[in-house]
């Protein structure tokens, strides 16, 4: 692994900000070019969004 990309996740529902990164995407033979949070409505966990090159 090249590099390691990880964004707080955790716990997205409380007044204070996000402060766990216990949410991951793994991958094998390909290339990060971005990792992003995105809201996901009802859920107490940001979703993890990234942009890949296989």
């Amino acid at each position: 692994m090249d590099r390691v990309l990880f964004r707080y996740s955790y716990a997205a529902d409380r007044w204070y900000p996000a402060a766990i990164a216990i949410d991951h995407i793994l991958v094998r033979d390909a290339l990060t070019h971005e990792v992003h949070t995105v809201e996901l409505p009802g859920s107490d966990h940001r979703g993890i969004r990234a942009a890949l090159t296989v």
